[in-house]
């Protein structure tokens, strides 16, 4: 990883929307060299996001049909 700060990286993980103890367990981990455990991490918060963004499409999908109907009956 070619990031030149700690800074960097932190900012990084804000932005994708880590929490400071995810943050906290991920520079830990790179830290120590534990590639593997700081990849499983950020996939498990990846795979989170990517099942909140679905429920987010499914509520929309109802609001969608919802509408429809609406504006079908007037």
């Amino acid at each position: 990883m070619t990031y030149n700060k700690k800074e960097d990286i932190i900012e990084n993980l804000r932005d994708a929307g880590c929490d400071e103890e995810d943050i906290s367990c991920f520079l830990t981990e790179f830290c120590d060299g534990d590639k593997k455990m700081s990849i499983n991490r950020l996939r498990a918060h990846r795979k989170e996001l990517l099942n909140d963004l679905h429920t987010s499409q499914k509520r929309i999908d109802c609001l969608d049909y919802f509408l429809y109907k609406l504006e079908k009956t007037k």
